[in-house]
């Protein structure tokens, strides 16, 4: 996995200069709206560069500090103008951190005791000349304005009106989000596909060379979950991290939806990997999916977006509850595609397949058919008269 990339500190008064994360060739860019005194700010910052490194280069995050707007509080702007200084100088980590650690109002009172101003630049890792500095900064203070009012245009808000934070704009859309980035992670998803299907709209052309099939990706000796058996003419493998996974719901629509259109052609595999919690509940749920018969339902669940997955209604909550109450003895040998040293990924008929494969899968059926019957490539009807 990429290591996340280091801060990358403004010049010193520029007040519209911002922190980066990520590389600059990156050929995703998000900006991301940050309230230095709030106390989940130090975790959706640790996220950002999580997921940064997860996307391994694709995206670049601009972080700017803000404040959410409503009643002026001099304790609050104080502490924010402090934050997003120190963040400018390098030290954005260690003070966020003591902000969700001590709490806002805690913060404010250290700030105004210098004789509390030694403890907390060892905290900080800083000098106290530099907790001084940080508290005198007025390029901070102009530019935690400046910010805010970007924040209200790129959301159509009025100059006094309340924003929620933390926010991101991707693109022409602006969404709030929670810490975890609930929504961001998938919002990427979506723009990555977007960007793939215009920079390359159109199908292979010609069928992919059968002899490179892998037989241990077509029928990986995996449990999961598994919607068809052995007799069908294709098997679609698809390993998911959690259930926030992108390729869920960027790739199982597609796929469930051909199943339905055309049954008796397309096995589906899903399974978990990793060892995170949410890589063990998905890999506990899948099992007893598979055991109860409620394989198509609980993939049906996945397949939606993960946003609406966030307040599941009755038959959604009614469905978990019964995954989760199946005997976790009857899934623990489950088996780690990771143990097996399988590739990541979702793959076709032993292959590893593009997104753009996978956006006109219908298509790349077609072509693998007609791979098997060579004279099926050239008296395959086109799509708009099948």
């Amino acid at each position: 996995m990429l290591a996340p990339p280091a801060e990358s500190p403004p010049s010193a008064c520029d007040e519209s200069s911002v922190l980066v994360i990520g590389p600059t060739q990156a050929r995703s860019e998000v900006d991301a709206y940050l309230d230095p005194a709030g106390n989940q700010s130090f975790r959706a910052w640790l996220e950002l560069r999580r997921l940064v490194a997860d996307h391994e280069g694709e995206v670049r995050v601009r972080v700017h500090w803000a404040q959410s707007g409503g009643t002026v509080l001099p304790q609050a702007d104080r502490v924010r103008a402090f934050v997003a200084s120190l963040a400018r100088a390098g030290h954005a980590v260690a003070a966020l951190e003591v902000v969700a650690r001590d709490g806002l109002e805690r913060v404010h009172a250290r700030l105004v005791d210098p004789a509390s101003h030694p403890a907390l630049a060892k905290e900080l890792h800083v000098s106290v000349s530099a907790v001084t500095a940080a508290l005198r900064d007025r390029c901070a203070r102009r530019q935690l304005t400046e910010h805010s009012r970007r924040l209200r245009e790129a959301f159509g808000l009025e100059p006094m009106s309340m924003a929620r934070l933390p926010a991101f704009v991707v693109g022409e859309l602006a969404f709030d989000d929670g810490p975890g980035l609930e929504r961001l992670r998938p919002e990427l998803g979506r723009e990555g596909a977007r960007r793939r299907r215009h920079e390359d709209p159109s199908p292979a052309g010609s069928p992919p060379p059968i002899e490179a099939t892998s037989e241990r990706m077509q029928r990986p000796r995996l449990r999961g979950l598994l919607l068809g058996g052995p007799g069908l003419d294709h098997r679609f493998v698809l390993m998911a991290r959690d259930e926030e996974d992108p390729a869920l719901f960027v790739v199982l629509p597609s796929v469930l939806e051909l199943r339905r259109n055309h049954p008796g052609r397309l096995a589906l595999h899903v399974v978990s990997r990793g060892v995170s919690e949410g890589a063990e509940r998905l890999r506990h749920r899948l099992c007893a999916a598979a055991a109860l018969g409620l394989g198509p339902a609980y993939l049906d669940y996945l397949a939606r977006d993960a946003v609406l997955r966030q307040a599941p209604g009755p038959v959604e909550e009614r469905l978990l509850g019964q995954l989760d109450a199946f005997p976790r003895k009857q899934c623990a040998d489950e088996i780690d595609p990771v143990d097996l040293d399988l590739p990541d990924g979702t793959w076709l008929d032993g292959l590893p397949r593009s997104r753009n494969e996978l956006a006109s899968l219908d298509a790349t059926l077609r072509l693998l058919d007609a791979a098997f019957r060579p004279l099926d490539l050239v008296l395959i009807s086109p799509r708009d008269e099948l």
